[in-house]
């Protein structure tokens, strides 16, 4: 198991500068944005891919992730926060078909990274369609991204998260039996367990080694969703670590602070010293 920091955490920046400062502050990881302002899979070439192969070498970051779960650079006119949408289980057949294109291309981008996973969301059930009919929209999606990722030899982690179509453990669960493939497993954001009302340790042994390929690792305080810096909440982090321990965990724990774009580097540090008790 290692620790790596999502570059979601430095949107002010470049990716360049990004992973500088990541690295700078004592990380060998990260998990890479897959959007606006970073790596916006439609428009990045191979020379920029080859140009951050080398950046992440002379670092000595290893790509522990694409982060695919939010499309920014979607709108032409940048939102105030992240958007999920268009989402897999979109009921328009061509946003929907966009959403798998963009997937699709993340992968392709992960695999020219050594990336071993890209992270997934469901997206949100839109006006009249409900959950019962953006269900097999979305089966039938993943499906499809699983057939690619077998293809590519990466893995697709799905992050449920509150008020999306797949905000807990069990219907995450519900989507692995449907589609049924090895390259199909969970990002488990801790914080969004947290905020459902879940133990984070139990979904971690629930899951297993063999369903569960990423993890996301924030605070939370009164089960509130707002993503604070480890050790700043009410997280048993101990608890957690020693359910991953127990599973044979060997992926990455990606430290996730999209909240803290005013300081970073101080929170990437902060999270760092207080995780590194369970990692030395």
């Amino acid at each position: 198991m290692h620790l790596a920091f999502s570059t979601n955490g430095f949107i002010r920046t470049s990716v360049e500068e990004a992973c500088g400062a990541i690295a700078a502050a004592g990380y060998t990881s990260v998990e890479l944005l897959a959007d606006r302002p970073h790596l916006w899979p439609p428009a990045v070439e191979g020379s920029d891919l080859g140009s951050l192969r080398r950046l992440l070498a002379d670092l000595g970051l290893a790509a522990a992730a694409l982060n695919g779960n939010t499309a920014v650079g979607y709108y032409l006119e940048p939102p105030d926060e992240p958007l999920f949408g268009p989402g897999l289980c979109h009921p328009d057949r061509e946003l929907r078909a966009w959403r798998i294109d963009f997937t699709r291309r993340c992968l392709e981008v992960a695999t020219e990274l050594e990336a071993p996973v890209v992270t997934i969301t469901a997206g949100r059930p839109r006006p009249g369609c409900p959950p019962e009919q953006a269900w097999p929209l979305l089966v039938d999606a993943v499906g499809e991204l699983a057939t690619v990722a077998e293809r590519l030899g990466v893995r697709i982690a799905l992050e449920y998260e509150p008020g999306l179509l797949i905000e807990r453990a069990g219907q995450a669960a519900d989507l692995f039996a449907a589609v049924a493939s090895p390259a199909l497993g969970l990002n488990l954001d801790v914080g969004h367990a947290w905020v459902v009302g879940e133990a984070p340790a139990a979904v971690v042994r629930e899951m297993g080694r063999k369903r569960l390929f990423h993890l996301h690792l924030e605070d939370i305080r009164d089960r509130v969703h707002y993503h604070r810096v480890p050790g700043d909440g009410e997280i048993d982090f101990a608890a957690l670590f020693a359910a991953l321990t127990e599973i044979g965990y060997n992926g990455a724990a990606a430290v996730e602070l999209y909240t803290c774009v005013d300081a970073p580097e101080q929170a990437a540090r902060a999270a760092r010293d207080f995780l590194g008790r369970w990692l030395r």
